[in-house]
């Protein structure tokens, strides 16, 4: 009998000992979604943590409504290259890594549909604690800028931050045609890197900085840059920067290819300008530069006068980076012809005038009224009238057409 109630008493702690250890260890888990919208797919990833791993598939392109912070393991899938949009109603979003994080995106494509001037990362975060894995991504205009621990600096794993950042490159594309900020690193183009297990072995052009702010071109001695594929045509450190141009790097027998953004300035319009017809005068802000030749020699200042048929040669002043835009040449409409009318009836004590859109009389080179009507003349007496058609918005003041009329006796 003792015997029995010993084996109940184990049996009884081993099924204590079961119910209660699920509660306090949790085994990993993977969950798998597909996901059709930004709702679903910031749902999904919320499901991720230390011990969880979300696999999410994209159906659609999904643009992300609000910046997410990541959190976990996080593997973000596409089918045929879907596009994971970082952009909502001109807002730009991103990924904040929080720490001990890992985000693996495969076969997407990563891009932005609006740029802006300041800087913004699509992929950041200030811990050390995180690792990145882009396998068959496609990249486009500076969207995998990862920022490092201090804010003014933008690495794409290369190696003097490599026990910094993890990051896994295979069969990629980073479109480098783009922004490049403040004396920043250069887009590695990752589908010509040399791989070891898998991962990019990177060479190390940190050196290589284009300072937009200079105009200027910088490398050390080991880089050798070069403004044609070949490397016949060599450029020298310091160099004057082009816009929009692509150049070629070399070093230890590995080159790669980037391309400048466009430092010209947007092109001035019509409504870059204010032309007041009716005063015949040009106003516009300080950005903007305005001439009166193709040479730009004759400038004009804001509120100067113009002429009916003059050519302005208009262009969006430099200012930071940029340079002066391309010439807007704003062509002047020519003066209205004149109006012929005449007089429609007379009296004694006045007349009135054919009437006509817009016309605009006067009597005696007095002032001008939009009434065809005089009255309070005196009898049998001639009077000098002017016939004009008034200013518009888009048009100027026509030629004048002047005539005699005479009072009559009675």
């Amino acid at each position: 009998m003792k015997k029995f109630i010993t084996f109940v008493s184990v049996v009884l702690a081993l099924v204590c000992i079961f119910a209660i250890y699920p509660k306090n260890k949790v085994s990993a888990q993977t969950q798998e979604f597909v996901v059709y919208n930004y709702a679903e797919l910031k749902s999904a990833m919320d499901t991720a943590s230390a011990s969880n791993t979300a696999v999410i598939t994209l159906a659609n392109d999904i643009a992300l409504e609000s910046s997410i912070t990541v959190k976990g393991n996080v593997i973000i899938k596409g089918n045929n290259k879907e596009k994971l949009i970082f952009d909502h109603n001109g807002n730009l979003t991103s990924f904040n890594f929080s720490k001990n994080t890992n985000l693996t995106l495969e076969n997407i494509a990563v891009t932005r549909t609006i740029y802006k001037e300041q800087e913004a990362f699509m992929f950041s975060s200030y811990s050390k604690q995180i690792n990145l894995a882009f396998n068959s991504c496609d990249f486009n205009v500076a969207t995998a800028e990862i920022a490092s621990v201090s804010y003014d600096r933008i690495v794409y794993c290369s190696s003097d931050v490599a026990s910094t950042f993890v990051c896994y490159l295979n069969d990629c594309t980073f479109n480098t045609y783009g922004y490049f900020y403040r004396g920043t690193y250069v887009v590695y183009n990752c589908a010509s890197l040399p791989t070891t297990a898998g991962s990019a072995t990177v060479k190390d052009f940190s050196g290589l900085k284009i300072d937009y702010e200079a105009g200027k071109l910088n490398f050390p001695a080991d880089i050798t840059v070069s403004e044609d594929e070949e490397f016949t045509v060599t450029v020298k450190s310091g160099s004057a920067l082009k816009s929009q141009f692509t150049y070629y790097a070399l070093k230890d027998g590995f080159k790669f290819s980037f391309t400048t953004r466009n430092l010209q300035s947007e092109t001035p319009t019509e409504a870059s300008v204010n032309v007041d017809f009716a005063e015949e005068k040009v106003y516009f802000s300080e950005e903007y530069a305005v001439y009166a030749n193709a040479g730009l020699t004759q400038e004009i200042a804001s509120g100067e006068s113009v002429q009916p048929g003059q050519t302005l040669y208009v262009i969006r002043k430099g200012s930071g980076i940029f340079i002066d835009s391309a010439v807007f040449e704003y062509n002047l409409p020519l003066r209205p012809e004149k109006r012929e009318l005449k007089a429609d009836f007379v009296c004694s004590f006045g007349f009135a005038m054919e009437h006509f859109n817009n016309c605009e009389y006067r009597v005696n080179g007095g002032a001008w009224q939009k009434a065809p009507v005089f009255v309070g003349l005196l009898a049998n007496t001639e009077y000098t009238v002017e016939v004009r058609i008034g200013a518009t918005a888009s048009s100027f003041v026509s030629e004048i057409h002047t005539l005699k009329v005479i009072t009559s006796e009675n």
